[in-house]
């Protein structure tokens, strides 16, 4: 792929992930029902937008239009392309790690999906972050886990999943 082709893909991106920012800063307000309905809704935008800059063409088998909300997602990590072929289907939020949080530009744009953040290291907040699922399924928001806890090559099996 020649430089012109990926430079505009990667303004195509840009463009992209500055158009959902400053929507979701606008219209995507607290933690209620109505705000991570809201928020899932413009993920899968995002996500279709994104496969569409990027060229990924997502193939569905089966009939996913009988797919009820608030339902709890659970999916091999094969790499963050699987985040878009996802989010591009299915209207979610997310179930990151909490290191997450801190990372830049992808943390503060994975906190406007208003997400379930897993501490993995601290066993305790286990309780909580079940009760957070709950709630979110509760407010008919679709929820993705990946319980191996990180991308595998989806090849070789599946690696222990992470106890949190």
């Amino acid at each position: 792929m020649g430089f012109l082709r990926r430079f505009i893909k990667i303004i195509g991106v840009i463009f992209v992930c500055v158009k959902t920012l400053i929507i979701a800063s606008f219209t995507v307000r607290g933690y209620s029902a109505k705000a991570r309905q809201k928020a899932a809704s413009l993920t899968c935008q995002w996500a279709q937008s994104l496969c569409k800059v990027i060229k990924l063409k997502v193939h569905i088998n089966g009939n996913i239009s009988d797919f009820e909300t608030g339902t709890l997602v659970v999916s091999n990590h094969l790499g963050y392309t699987d985040i878009l072929v996802c989010g591009s289907i299915f209207k979610l939020a997310f179930a990151p790690k909490k290191e997450m949080q801190s990372w830049p530009v992808l943390g503060w744009l994975t906190s406007l999906n208003r997400p379930v953040w897993i501490d993995r290291k601290n066993q305790l907040s286990t309780a909580k972050t079940l009760e957070e699922m709950s709630v979110v399924l509760q407010d008919k928001v679709n929820l993705i886990v990946y319980p191996e806890g990180t991308t595998t090559d989806g090849l070789n099996g599946l690696l222990p999943f992470k106890s949190t």
